[in-house]
Order: C-alpha cells, then sequence, then structure tokens
C-alpha cells in the first residue's frame, strides 16, 4: 500500500479513507475522490445508526496482528456531505477494522466472489475485502451482510 504517506511512526500511517465503527466492527471505505465514502458513510450513520470514526482522512495503526483506525486530532466528528457543506457528526474515537469495502462507481463488481478469502495487506495485517458503487442502495445492506458472513 505504498500510495499512502508515512505518519506517526513505523507502524501507523495516514491513509484517504472513511471509517464507521458498526456494532463493533470498524469498516474502512476505500477508493479515489468522488466514489462515495462520505455518501455511504452518510446512509450508514443515519439509516443504520453506525457510528463515524474519521472522513477523508484515516490514521491506521497496527498492534497484535490487528488494525485499529483514529481521527486525526482537526477532523474528529467531521463528515463531508456534499452540497450541504462540513457537517458534525457523534463519533466514537478508534475502531478495529474487521472489513474493507473498496469503493469504485465505474468498476465492474465480480458478481460472485469468494470474498471470505479475499484479503488486503495493510501494516503487515491482512484483512478481508469486499468491492462495491458505493451509490447502489443495496451497499449499506450488502456491507451487513459481509460481516455478518465473516461472523459465523
Amino acid at each position: 500500500m505504498s500510495d499512502f504517506p508515512q505518519a506517526h511512526g513505523p507502524d501507523s500511517q495516514n491513509f484517504h479513507a472513511t471509517c464507521v465503527q458498526i456494532e463493533k466492527s470498524g469498516v474502512l471505505l476505500m477508493g479515489a475522490s468522488g466514489v462515495g465514502k462520505s455518501d455511504l458513510a452518510l446512509r450508514l450513520i443515519h439509516d443504520r445508526q453506525c457510528r463515524l470514526v474519521s472522513d477523508d482522512q484515516v490514521i491506521l495503526q497496527a498492534d497484535n496482528n490487528a488494525i485499529t483506525a483514529h481521527a486525526p486530532k482537526a477532523l474528529r466528528g467531521l463528515l463531508e456531505v456534499r452540497g450541504v457543506g462540513i457537517c458534525t457528526f457523534d463519533s466514537v474515537q478508534s475502531a478495529r477494522i474487521n472489513l474493507i469495502v473498496k469503493l469504485d462507481k465505474d468498476q465492474k463488481i465480480e458478481r460472485l466472489p469468494d470474498f471470505l478469502h479475499q484479503q488486503e495487506n495493510i501494516l503487515g495485517v491482512d484483512i478481508p475485502f469486499i468491492s462495491l458503487n458505493g451509490f447502489e442502495p443495496s451497499a449499506c445492506l450488502k456491507i451487513y451482510q459481509a460481516l455478518n458472513m465473516l461472523a459465523q
């Protein structure tokens, strides 16, 4: 993951991403600008009572074969709502990442991936991922389904 600048020491990096907490699971939303990271986070927060960890920039830290997400101090509790502005939300200080969601609105999403065996390595830790179009109405439900499958 060399696209992201080193920050905060050898076991942490600052990522261009958004992170929410769904129940006890951290979900990292990744993708280029404009693919719907903040929009999907907004829907998860409002429709599904999820909690914001960080929007736009996420500090990821490796510890004991786990990745924990934190918000940079200046961004805590803030979420960009396109067309409205920067809004304040209830947030959590950190979340352990259990799932990565790779967003791409133009990518052809694999119909039947073996997602339980798909892993993204971040800071030496393998984390399951799914690929989605974040603007699909079912995107929130697909994230919940993936988390349920991982918990089985």
